[in-house]
């Protein structure tokens, strides 16, 4: 929903640019302070972790500091373009499109203003005008590290992902700790496959997976693909050398950072995982591979499934254990198979599905064990890493307040289910430019009508329904002035949440354990409520946004996400196959069910996309859900008419559906015909699979 950043280059000297002006050294002296002045005022304002009081402090002196400049010297660029800049970022595309064309007038040839005319052609989403723009700035000031960047941006939202790309991987080198330019990159890289695996491509991954403040599982498709070209995993007759896949560092290294969700890895995991664990004697190259597989099985909740011959030699792996802690006399070796078996386990299922044999004292001693014969610093590390992710699962309780009482049935059993399973699974917050709520919906949604009170000092936030916390977290951590709160049915859910939230240092967001049913009690009221992927769970959906609206503050929006009945056609499917086996919400369940998936990719592309089939709390999520509806367009108008709230647009609606939807139908301006819409998906069943998300309003 935010735009690309915007950053005011350095003030050029009047002296040097201006000698024809008559004007004495004091007035230059003068000119140039303020200028600087101005611009440092500016580049404040754009700067992370700042309230929008002082935004807007910051903006106005900027503006004073140019009005003085511009009364000395009428025709001064720089001074026009940053009051330019100044109405672009308050939303106001035509005074800031004046401004600059009178800076041109005066300055033709200042990058500045030609950079500053980019991003209000961005603004207007005319990408090719605003590309014209970044070249012209880039041909004027070659080093110019922001138009390069703006450039690859109008690029990408033109559907060229390999330009982008190509331009973002030079730049990230350039400076590896550009916010900005990570965020954009990992857009990218989001989007791209390999075509084979090559060496640039093998060291740019192993970089990128080396960068900090990213989501990583942003690499899982590109990783995936350059994978399965490298060892031809597409064959069915390949064979995988174990050897190999020890020193494949980009291999390794994905296993502990990111969440693979692809067919074809999962069938190598398991299949070097069964090898790993019939193997009698393990080098200690193998121990550090099972050590990832079991970081990889850590992540995605062991969804994995495996077969009864595996089970057997686990079982004999317990045993062997038992014997050796019994004995009087434990040496090396026999500490060495105790660690060995350890992992062996943790491949297949979580810590606490095992005996008490392995507490955390002992795997301390064992890991000192592996240290004392020089294992090597990544071994170590990968051990300690699998050893703080099985024991953090058991830290101490964290305290949430309740809120009410949860007694309906059906929010009794969809809380059951996640705190078996917390959904979603994540590992870390993707980066956004701070903004404004309001400027988000300026761009993602026009004419949304909404003005918050200005007297409150911040925009007060309900996330109804958090799950584990992703979404709140990035509002929390991104919307200036915002105060969040997160509500949710599971306190397994919340403790993620706050505990993620504890490790981004956001204190601007409270957790409170909830149902959307008894919210009575709750006397905050709220500017924004966010109810995405919930309402369809819940025994009545309108009833539960009918309890919400009751908390939205006059003129407050609603944004609500629900499921597309045509987008959902394979996980109907799902459901019946799961109800005429009798298969149940459980790991065994879950995991045959996705045996046979797996078996029959051809009859399921839908559902093997989509990232939530490679977790067990995703799966249960999107096949074994306790209560799920679906809706079409045409009962998204009739259940916003019962709520007696209009309907103001669809937001997040893929780049392609989004066009092709204004070109088919150019009447509805403002894209909120649901009659089109309904007609459009019939036409292109899947243009909602993400779910629909659209805001509402009294």
């Amino acid at each position: 929903m935010t735009q690309a950043a915007i950053k005011q280059t350095s003030p050029r000297d009047f002296s040097e640019q201006h000698q024809q002006l008559n004007l004495s050294a004091g007035q230059w002296k003068i000119l140039n302070k303020l200028l600087k002045k101005s611009s440092d005022c500016y580049g404040k304002s754009l700067a992370p972790g700042i309230s929008q009081q002082e935004v807007a402090e910051l903006r106005q002196r900027c503006r004073e500091y140019c009005k003085n400049i511009l009364h000395i010297y009428p025709q001064c660029a720089d001074a026009l373009a940053l009051l330019s800049r100044i109405a672009l970022d308050c939303n106001e595309l035509g005074k800031a499109k004046k401004l600059i064309r009178q800076a041109l007038q005066h300055a033709p040839e200042a990058s500045v203003c030609w950079f500053s005319l980019g991003h209000i052609y961005l603004a207007e989403d005319e990408h090719q005008k605003a590309r014209e723009c970044f070249q012209r700035t880039v041909k004027l000031e070659p080093s110019h590290f922001r138009a390069k960047a703006a450039y690859a941006y109008s690029c990408f939202h033109q559907g060229e992902i390999v330009s982008a790309f190509n331009i973002y991987k030079k730049l990230i080198h350039q400076n590896p700790d550009d916010a900005h330019v990570k965020s954009n990159l990992f857009a990218c890289l989001k989007q791209l496959t390999a075509d084979a695996d090559t060496e640039d491509l093998d060291e740019q991954l192993r970089f990128y997976l080396n960068l900090e403040d990213v989501d990583h599982s942003d690499l899982s498709r590109l990783i995936a693909s350059l994978l399965i070209h490298r060892y031809q995993l597409n064959n069915a007759d390949s064979q995988v050398d174990i050897a190999g896949l020890c020193v494949d560092e980009l291999y390794l290294k994905a296993l502990r950072v990111v969440i693979f969700s692809s067919d074809l890895i999962e069938d190598l995991n398991s299949s070097v995982r069964q090898h790993l664990l019939f193997a009698r004697r393990c080098s200690l190259d193998e121990l550090n591979l099972k050590i990832c597989l079991a970081i990889q099985a850590y992540n995605n909740e062991h969804v994995m499934a495996y077969d009864d011959s595996e089970r057997m030699i686990l079982e004999s792996r317990i045993q062997q254990s038992e014997l050796i802690l019994q004995s009087s006399e434990v040496g090396q070796a026999e500490q060495l198979a105790l660690l060995d078996n350890w992992v062996s386990l943790m491949m297949y299922e979580p810590s606490a599905n095992f005996p008490s044999l392995y507490t955390g004292a002992l795997l301390n001693n064992l890991i000192d064990t592996a240290s004392s014969i020089n294992t090597g610093g990544e071994l170590l590390a990968n051990l300690g890493q699998l050893l703080k992710l099985c024991f953090s699962d058991v830290e101490k309780k964290v305290d949430i307040e309740s809120l009410g009482i949860i007694s309906d049935s059906v929010s009794c059993k969809v809380k059951a289910q996640y705190e078996e399973n917390p959904y979603p699974r994540w590992l870390a917050l993707p980066y956004q430019t701070p903004t404004e709520y309001q400027h988000a919906l300026d761009i993602s949604l026009p004419d949304h009508g909404f003005m918050p009170n200005q007297q409150d000092k911040n925009l007060k936030v309900l996330v109804a329904g958090c799950g584990t916390g992703k979404h709140a977290l990035q509002c929390a951590r991104y919307f200036r002035n915002t105060q969040v709160t997160a509500i949710d049915i599971s306190h397994a859910s919340l403790a993620y949440a706050k505990k993620k939230a504890e490790q981004y240092q956001l204190n601007n967001i409270v957790f409170l354990q909830a149902d959307i049913l008894e919210l009575a009690n709750l006397e905050a009221r709220f500017d924004i409520i966010e109810c995405s992927g919930v309402l369809h769970h819940m025994n009545s959906p309108l009833e539960g946004a009918q309890r919400l609206k009751r908390l939205l503050k006059p003129g407050g929006l609603m944004k609500i996400g629900l499921y597309s009945e045509r987008a959902r056609e394979e996980v109907i499917r799902c459901r019946k196959m799961i109800a005429e086996q009798a298969l149940e919400s459980r790991p065994k369940d879950m995991r045959e069910l996705r045996r046979q998936i797996l078996e029959r990719p051809d009859q399921w592309p839908a559902v093997l996309a989509s990232p939530d089939f490679y977790s067990l709390s995703g799966c249960r999520d999107l096949l074994f859900h306790e209560q799920e509806h679906r809706f079409t367009p045409l009962e998204l108008e009739a259940f916003c008419e019962d709520l007696d709230m209009d309907f103001l647009g669809f937001v997040r609606v893929p780049a392609k559906h989004h066009q092709a939807y204004k070109t088919t139908y150019p009447c509805d301006e403002l894209m909120r015909n649901l009659s089109y819409w309904d007609a459009y998906e019939k036409r292109n069943p899947q243009t909602f699979g993400a779910m629909y998300q659209f805001y509402v309003r009294n």
